[in-house]
């Protein structure tokens, strides 16, 4: 997914995403309401990563997310896990070959093992350790930077990293976000995944960015990223919202927090 800016869109695209309207907080805040009435409010933990993982484990578990299912990439982060039992920096001092191995049923298992590998030695020459915890000593931009300087490691990564393991506000667009948000009218036509990502983390509330990263990647689940988004048809339920009147802020954080799952199984496709 994603890609970088350029391409056939031209001064055309470029007016007009210069012109561009970016949604307000009013409309991030519906669309979770309407979200939640499907899928629940999430309870911290959901999404791409386990609520035990450090940063490390974090790093890594979304590393070996890329191009595979978050239920076979969990799978392929216990395997490895219990191949060396001596932890990450068992890890890393391990053969390469026998890393991929452990890999294997995640795709891509070489260019992953490098790169975790990669990142676990430049970590311990620097810290005399494989752990990555001192990022939540830093402010949400150092803690970015800090993270996009190992290969391997895009924007999707540093901000999963950031908002899952760290509580820092940030909001990743990955496959799920990226289409809905584009089915939704949040970014111009033509906009890369990571012009999408900038733009939207300049309007997202702080407070909203887990919530509705982890709301719109099980919609993108459970229905697909039709631009009607028929099933059900976002942009409808919003517009009622708006034509009542209603605080969907105060709704939603009304909304008890919960496990999400199964609660769309009824209404999927």
């Amino acid at each position: 997914g994603g890609g970088g800016g350029g391409g056939g869109g031209g001064e055309g695209a470029a007016v007009a995403a210069a012109e561009w309207q970016d949604p307000g907080p009013w409309e991030f805040w519906a669309v979770c309401r309407v979200l939640a009435s499907f899928h629940g409010r999430p309870r911290r933990g959901g999404g791409t990563a386990d609520p035990g993982w450090g940063a490390t484990d974090c790093v890594v578990g979304t590393i070996l997310s890329q191009c595979t299912t978050d239920r076979v990439s969990h799978r392929v982060f216990r395997r490895l896990q219990a191949a060396f039992p001596g932890g990450w920096e068992a890890v890393m001092r391990a053969p390469e070959a026998e890393v991929a191995r452990e890999l294997h049923e995640g795709g891509q298992n070489k260019i992953k093992a490098r790169f975790i590998q990669g990142l676990l030695r430049t970590v311990y020459e620097e810290r005399s350790h494989c752990s990555l915890d001192n990022l939540r000593d830093l402010a949400p931009e150092d803690a970015r930077r800090e993270l996009l300087r190992f290969p391997g490691v895009g924007c999707k990564t540093a901000s999963c990293v950031l908002v899952y393991s760290l509580g820092l506000p940030d909001f990743p667009v990955d496959t799920h976000v990226f289409q809905l948000a584009r089915a939704l009218g949040w970014v111009p036509p033509g906009a890369s995944r990571d012009a999408a990502y900038a733009r939207l983390n300049a309007c997202v509330p702080a407070e909203l960015c887990y919530d509705l990263h982890v709301l719109l990647q099980e919609h993108g689940k459970a229905f697909g990223h039709a631009p009607s988004l028929v099933r059900p048809d976002l942009r409808e339920a919003v517009g009622r919202l708006a034509a009542e009147g209603r605080d969907p802020r105060a709704e939603y954080l009304r909304l008890p927090c919960q496990t999400l799952g199964d609660s769309v199984s009824h209404v999927r496709r």
